[in-house]
């Protein structure tokens, strides 16, 4: 613009030293003024317009490159769907999420890509059936497969391109792969399941609380069964399954589970009163659930013993008749002839202790068998008679020796085999009959 100016003004001068047209003053001047013109068109056409326009595409490619860059290296796959489900664009994720090359994916149809599985083609239809009725379509999730056929889950979300009419004229999709988080969603729900299975199907209670027992976390159903009370009511009131302990045991409960919250943990039995009186046998072992060393949970398993202490309670009666008898009684292995039990009266008689005895065998106290047959044919002969009476004589601790009428009898329990031998005293019996000899 100056130098326009400049030129102007010369051009002027020039024109006051006119005198005639074909003067060289009234030509230097034109020449002025064709260069004041041509500044002026450098400073409004070619710097105020080429020059700007020129910088303009320069910076609008830079962009639109900085935009494709963006676009091919997303971590995310994009693409460009037209109204026939034909793909128009992808980008360099989408690609590599297909495994295929990008002019085999252009011009491919997008519903192909699904898998031939519930969560695949037959979801997509569902899902492209809302997208014509306009609905959105967000982070839906979908079934595809990669072009050797391998599966993948991703999240797809779709947005219509339309134009000032409301026409849809394409679909832009964005493409997550969550197939690492549906996997683990789909192993632990599996997991559940068997845990389900488990805690569903087994005689015992599972039990998961928090520390305190006032909030019931898991309980499984049998407790229904056990305790003879609702599940409902145990979650909305966890301390309720203590109403139900025996009052005996009710104390010696609590200290077990305050030791429980603190880490320390070992088998309880307890008794419940069901709600119809009877009265059931429980064994409780608990375990504590820790993070970072403090205890968060406390899980266990409680198992019904009520038969277990019946069998046993009727086994101790057993017991204490065995020991009162006036016999001595014999536990015998047949194979080795060893004892596996004997009663009160064997002690007292032959003056060993229980573990003493169940140490020995037949051959440490028996000094005589029927006919002096071998220990091992008299107890085959037992075996296959079931059970035989006769006369032997025993050995005392202190060498001194009485005879003895047996009777002894097979016995098997289960896959065990067993001899059970009665032998009664019958030394007076024996004198009585020596005097009758006499």
């Amino acid at each position: 613009l100056i130098a326009s100016l400049v030129f102007t003004i010369l051009a002027e001068l020039s024109v006051t030293l006119y005198f005639s047209v074909y003067g060289h003053p009234n030509l230097i001047g034109h020449y002025f003024k064709l260069f004041s013109f041509y500044c002026l068109y450098r400073a409004f056409v070619r710097s105020g317009l080429v020059k700007p326009t020129e910088i303009l595409f320069r910076e609008l490619e830079k962009k639109s490159k900085f935009l494709q860059d963006l676009y091919d290296e997303a971590p995310i796959a994009y693409f460009t769907v037209g109204v026939d489900g034909v793909i128009h664009k992808a980008n360099q994720k989408a690609v590599d999420l297909l495994g295929v090359d990008c002019d085999d994916l252009l011009g491919s149809k997008f519903f192909d890509l699904y898998a031939d599985e519930l969560q695949g083609k037959k979801k997509a239809r569902a899902v492209f059936k809302k997208f014509t009725l306009g609905q959105e379509i967000v982070f839906e999730e979908l079934q595809m497969k990669r072009v050797d056929n391998t599966l993948f889950w991703v999240s797809l979300t779709v947005k219509s391109m339309k134009d000032a009419s409301g026409n849809i004229l394409e679909s832009r999709i964005m493409a997550i792969d969550i197939t690492k988080r549906k996997m683990a969603e789909i192993s632990l729900k599996e997991s559940e399941e068997k845990f389900r299975q488990i805690t569903e199907t087994i005689e015992d209670v599972f039990w998961m609380t928090v520390p305190g027992k006032n909030k019931m976390l898991y309980i499984s159903p049998i407790y229904e069964k056990i305790w003879g009370k609702t599940l409902g009511s145990l979650y909305k009131n966890p301390r309720s399954f203590l109403d139900s302990v025996h009052p005996d045991d009710r104390e010696n409960l609590k200290y077990e589970l305050s030791r429980l919250s603190n880490g320390e943990y070992g088998p309880v039995e307890y008794r419940i009163v069901r709600p119809d009186g009877s009265v059931r046998w429980i064994r409780d072992k608990g375990f504590p659930v820790l993070k970072k060393g403090e205890v968060i949970a406390l899980t266990g398993i409680a198992t019904d013993i009520t038969d277990r202490k019946k069998t046993e309670e009727k086994l101790l009666l057993f017991r204490k008749q065995i020991d009162q008898s006036n016999d001595v009684i014999f536990v015998i292995d047949p194979q080795t002839g060893g004892f596996q039990d004997v009663n009160q009266n064997a002690c007292e008689t032959l003056k060993y202790s229980r573990a003493q005895l169940c140490y020995m065998g037949v051959r440490d106290i028996q000094v005589k068998t029927p006919g002096d047959i071998p220990l091992q044919e008299l107890m085959k002969q037992v075996k296959d008679q079931g059970g035989l009476l006769f006369e032997s004589a025993l050995q005392r601790w202190d060498g001194t020796i009485f005879p003895v009428e047996v009777n002894a009898s097979f016995l098997q329990l289960a896959d065990k085999e067993y001899l059970v031998a009665v032998a009664r005293d019958i030394t007076q019996r024996k004198a009585a009959s020596n005097s009758k000899s006499f």
